[in-house]
């Protein structure tokens, strides 16, 4: 059996300006440990399709052609994917919305039905919150603000889609320690730093085997 898993998403899918790569890079060292320990009697392969200010609508456009690329959509082939997108969609950009949530919620469906359609595994990962003293705006550029009120509004919708759908939800908005500034990179307040992607990769982690990840199969 062959698994193979691809996260697709944003900037923190990404793992932007994390020396070690992410919280996708974290769960792929833990994935290429066991399969060597296994001696390839497990196979796997992990792969981080995650691009910079992409919201629900762009991961919508291109959700068929990058994931479905990765898999063999062979007999003995299990194919998972961590869709983790929103924070984007939540932003006020010059002081209007980015995305409207009904509008999200149409984009998570519409990229959950291709996904299921052509028998994707899919865990839905939730929303970070963002230390607001340094969002509101980013010190990168003043025409983007982000606010935890809103991002909940988002992570709501996620959550209600993925139970929607029978799909496990990797909830992170609701981790305490998130809302510590200790979590983000101290002069950004919005990606997040190392101790905050390991904390992402462990709940993910623990969704995606809850669904059959890692599980070795004769």
């Amino acid at each position: 059996m062959q698994q193979r898993l691809v996260a697709i998403g944003d900037s923190i899918t990404l793992g932007h300006w994390d020396p070690m790569g992410g919280w996708v890079a974290r769960i792929r060292r833990t994935s290429d440990e066991d399969v060597l320990a296994s001696r390839r009697r497990r196979y796997a392969a992990v792969y981080d399709l995650g691009i910079s200010s992409n919201t629900s609508a762009d991961v919508h456009r291109r959700y068929v052609n990058e994931v479905s690329a990765r898999f063999l959509a062979a007999p003995d082939e299990e194919a998972f994917v961590a869709l983790a997108v929103g924070i984007n969609d939540s932003q006020l950009r010059e002081g209007k919305e980015m995305v409207s949530l009904v509008g999200y919620r149409e984009n998570m469906n519409a990229i959950i039905d291709l996904g299921l359609q052509r028998g994707h595994q899919i865990v839905v990962v939730g929303l970070t919150p963002v230390h607001e003293e340094l969002t509101g705006p980013v010190g990168w550029d003043p025409t983007k603000v982000f606010r935890n009120e809103r991002i909940a509004e988002f992570d709501q919708v996620a959550a209600a889609v993925a139970s929607e759908n029978g799909l496990l939800f990797a909830d992170l908005f609701s981790d305490r320690e998130f809302r510590s500034p200790d979590m983000h990179l101290d002069w950004d307040g919005l990606h997040l730093n190392p101790q905050g992607h390991e904390r992402v990769a462990g709940v993910v982690e623990q969704a995606l085997r809850g669904a059959g990840w890692g599980v070795r199969r004769s």
